[in-house]
């Protein structure tokens, strides 16, 4: 084998290689093959740290239909409530692609009114979460 073959044929080795890893890690940031559990907690995580362009991407794909992400962004800076953290602590599915997650939050709340200022709480919520091609969604209420 010359030079020449040697060099093209680690060149090309090297472009597969190296476009494995970017069709793994593209899968990786969309969740497939991620857990419900995990899923959940990195939802929270960017709600947490009010990155909501990331937190938009684990809406429903039915939900993003209908609100795009400039509008979800700008709906969640409006809110009175900042989410301190948010930690998945069980779930309850009724099939392989819809599950229940229960979530225990941590949240501060700005009242407006004087002499109260934030109050800081937590709660117990559940959520309902889809799986859709692989990956799991948040459903939202409403």
């Amino acid at each position: 084998m010359t030079n020449r073959n040697s060099l093209i044929l680690l060149m090309l080795s090297t472009s597969l290689l190296f476009g494995c890893s970017t069709t793994s890690s593209k899968n990786e940031e969309a969740g497939e093959g991620v857990s419900l559990e995990q899923r959940v907690n990195e939802r929270w995580d960017a709600l947490a740290s009010k990155n909501f362009r990331i937190a938009y991407r684990y809406l429903s794909p039915g939900f993003r239909g209908v609100i795009d992400d400039v509008t979800y962004e700008r709906r969640m800076y409006q809110k009175t409530v900042n989410w301190l953290a948010g930690k998945h602590t069980g779930q309850e599915c009724e099939s392989e692609t819809l599950c229940k997650a229960d979530v225990f939050l941590d949240f501060e709340v700005n009242t407006h009114m004087p002499g109260v200022g934030k109050q800081t709480a937590f709660q117990l919520l559940t959520e309902n979460w889809i799986q859709s091609d692989g990956i799991w969604y948040f459903v939202p209420k409403s």
